[in-house]
Formats: C-alpha cells, sequence, structure tokens
C-alpha cells in the first residue's frame, strides 16, 4: 500500500515499513516501487502538490544514450530509462512526446567529435542513429547562426 501525507493531516502513530522524505520524481518513484515490493510506505511531501521543486525544473529530455561513455553505467541506464519510461507512460497512460534527438557540429573540430559519439552510442546499444548533411538555408536552419550552410548533425528519431 502506498499512502501519501499532507501538511494538515495528524500523524500520531507511525506504522510503515518506509518513509520517503520527498514527492518529487525520484521521491515518488521511490515510493512506487517500495509499494510495489509489498512495503507499507508512505510518501512525506511538505507542498500542496508533488513535483514542486526540482522535478519541475528539469529539461524534459529523455536521453536516448549516445552520449555516455560506453560500458558506463549511465549508457546503461539511458537506455534502459528510456524503454522504461515509454512502457511506464503506455501503461499509467501519461503523455510523452517523441521529437527525435539532434546534435549539430558547427566546425570541423566538432565533426570529428560528432562521429565518435554516433560510434559510442551504437557501442552503447542506441539504434537509428543516422548522420545528416543538413542545408542551413531553409527555415528552421537558417536561424542558427552559428551553423555553417552545410552542418553535419546525428539524428535520431525517437523509437520505443
Amino acid at each position: 500500500m502506498l499512502a501519501t501525507w499532507k501538511s494538515e493531516m495528524q500523524l500520531t502513530e507511525f506504522d510503515y515499513d518506509v518513509v520517503v522524505v520527498g514527492g518529487g520524481a525520484v521521491g515518488l518513484s521511490a515510493g512506487y516501487y517500495c509499494a510495489e515490493a509489498g512495503m507499507n510506505t508512505v510518501v512525506v511531501e511538505r507542498h500542496e502538490r508533488f513535483c514542486e521543486e526540482a522535478s519541475t525544473h528539469n529539461s524534459g529530455v529523455l536521453h536516448s544514450g549516445f552520449n555516455p561513455e560506453p560500458g558506463t553505467l549511465k549508457s546503461r541506464l539511458n537506455i534502459e530509462g528510456l524503454s522504461l519510461m515509454y512502457r511506464k507512460s503506455e501503461e499509467w497512460k501519461f503523455r510523452t512526446k517523441k521529437v527525435g534527438t539532434m546534435v549539430a557540429a558547427t566546425t570541423k573540430q566538432e565533426e570529428r567529435r560528432l562521429l565518435l559519439l554516433k560510434a559510442d552510442g551504437e557501442r552503447n546499444g542506441v539504434t537509428g542513429l543516422e548522420l545528416l548533411r543538413l542545408r542551413v538555408t531553409t527555415y528552421p536552419w537558417a536561424l542558427m547562426p552559428t551553423w555553417r550552410r552545410r552542418s553535419l548533425c546525428i539524428w535520431r528519431m525517437s523509437r520505443r
């Protein structure tokens, strides 16, 4: 069972296996998994609503996993986390917007780094990475003043 506690409630006796302090994304996730494992769990949050602090200030990006160094825990968690997020969004019926990922190079040196980044992503198990040469003369690319006329980029359409 997962219980939530609000400031106006009075708890005089605690009968919980787990008390999670903080109802942000991490706290709610921890509380959920503890409750799913059969522990009597309560999440304590000082605000009127959940996810009112750091959780509201993230970029909202679901990282596809091509950026971390291959073989690291971070690279594995990017891949697994992306897949888990899409599965849970269907199961729990919350909307995720799959917009894809693009990383552009604006110099020859950055182009070399981009090729290494693509190789790292492939070693991490990221599928669907493509190298594209953009024509920067058309909208919206023309709005990017630092991009050369034919910038190289990595593109990955969001997939499950």
